[in-house]
């Protein structure tokens, strides 16, 4: 079983899933914004939405950027390792 790492106000929880589906919106884009923060800080500007998880990236939009970007899963979970 894997396990994800995400802080809420200050603390970290633990959250045990089975594949990307066992994750909520609301969860992958706290994740989202924690990687943001570790590893792009200035793009938070932009106001980092997620929209959706397919092939195992994880897709999401920012405002004045006309497109979707995305990134692979295993990169952000591996920020967190």
């Amino acid at each position: 079983m894997k396990k994800l790492y995400i802080q809420r106000d200050r603390n970290c929880e633990i959250i045990h899933y089975q594949n990307y589906a066992d994750i909520s919106k609301d969860q992958y884009q706290v994740l989202l914004i924690q990687y943001l923060k570790k590893t792009k800080p200035d793009k938070l500007k932009f106001n980092p939405t997620f929209i959706e998880v397919i092939d195992g990236r994880l897709r999401f939009g920012m405002a004045k950027h006309y497109g979707v970007l995305s990134v692979d899963l295993n990169i952000i979970l591996n920020v967190f390792a």
